[in-house]
Formats: structure tokens, sequence, C-alpha cells
């Protein structure tokens, strides 16, 4: 009963004399062009993850990380409109960012615990890099990506690494975040313009996105 006042007050401030007019005319419009602005948000979001997935293919060879006792984990942040796949290569003692394409990430492996990934600028001297194991051992394949930022914000040395960012880089341990992630995933009712998603979801197949 409320819409339908609604409705009619606007019709009137409109001109139309009829609400079947005015909706036709004017609020059916309105409709059609959300749906096209929600089609739109929708195919732009898809195609920025795709994107992402692609990439992420090319940079790991995922037969190594198998080999290796790893796996990969993703979380998807959106915020105005715009979504971003991060995503983590995790094991025992192993919770490492994979955006930085400096790192051979085909040629990484473990030794004695500890995660070793080649760079493609090396010193030929020193070829490898050890990035070590977190000293926890915790096995971070068992738990969610975003349960896993949450215990590391909780449990690790988190510092500010300027514009709006913070690092935790420890042994085994890499990754960058926003503060408003940050302040997000300790404080879920804040913040409410970010999206954070654990996990990679299709969304081609997915009819909603909030």
């Amino acid at each position: 009963m409320i819409i339908c006042l609604h409705v009619e007050s606007e019709a009137k401030h409109a001109g139309y004399p009829s609400i079947n007019d005015y909706i036709e005319d004017i609020d059916f419009l309105k409709e059609i062009e959300n749906e096209k602005e929600k089609l739109v948000s929708k195919r732009d979001l898809i195609e920025c993850i795709n994107h992402s997935r692609k990439e992420l293919s090319v940079l790991i060879d995922m037969d190594v990380l198998h080999k290796n006792a790893l796996q990969i984990q993703h979380y998807i942040c959106i915020k105005d409109c715009t979504p971003y796949l991060e995503s983590f290569i995790v094991g025992c003692g192993v919770f490492f960012s994979v955006y930085n394409d400096g790192y051979a990430f085909d040629k990484l492996r473990i030794e004695n615990n500890d995660l070793i990934i080649p760079t493609y600028d090396y010193d030929e001297n020193d070829p490898n890099k050890n990035y070590g194991h977190d000293p926890d051992m915790r096995d971070y394949r068992k738990y969610g990506c975003l349960e896993n930022i949450m215990y590391l914000i909780t449990h690790k040395n988190v510092e500010d690494a300027g514009v709006d960012l913070m690092c935790c880089n420890a042994p085994g341990i890499s990754f960058y975040i926003s503060q408003d992630e940050v302040i997000k995933i300790l404080n879920p009712n804040m913040y409410r313009d970010i999206v954070l998603i654990d996990g990679d979801t299709d969304f081609d197949y997915s009819k909603t996105i909030t």
C-alpha cells in the first residue's frame, strides 16, 4: 500500500493522470536501466577475475605445486565495483602471495620444510632465495584464505607499509593487504562498501552479486 501511494505521488508530480502510464513510460524504463547497469557491472567483474585466473595459470605450474604439497588459495575483494583476485601459495608453514611476477614460481620447491623461490633477475652466484617456513608449522591448506589472514593479523607482526597498506613478511609468510580490508576482517560491521569473498567464486553462473 505504501509503495502504491509512493508511485501515485511520483506519477502526479511528473504530470501523469494515470499510474499505469507513469509506470510504462518512466518507472519501467528505470528498472530496465538498472538491470542494464547490473549486467555491465557483472560483465566487467567476470572479465577482470577471468583475466587474473589466466595470469595465474601462466605464472604457476600446478604440477610443481602438487609435487611440493602446496596449494593455491584465493580471496576476492570487491570495492567501488572493482574486483581484485588475491592469490597465495599455501602449505605447512607457508603462506606466500603470488602477485609479484619477479619470482620464478614454476621453479619453486620445498627443501627441509623451507620455501625456495628463484627470481627471474637473480645473481648468478645466488640463484635461489630461501623464504623459510613459519616456525608454528601451521598447515594453511586446512583453513580458508581469510581465516589464514585473520590468524596472521592476530598472531604475527603486521606492519604499516604506507599508502593504506599493511604487510606481513616473516619466514614463510609474505603478503600485503589494505588497511580497510584488515578492519573489515576484524570488524565485519565496518566498511560496508567492501565485499570480501573467501575463495575463487565463478561469477559466470551466479545470478546475484552483492
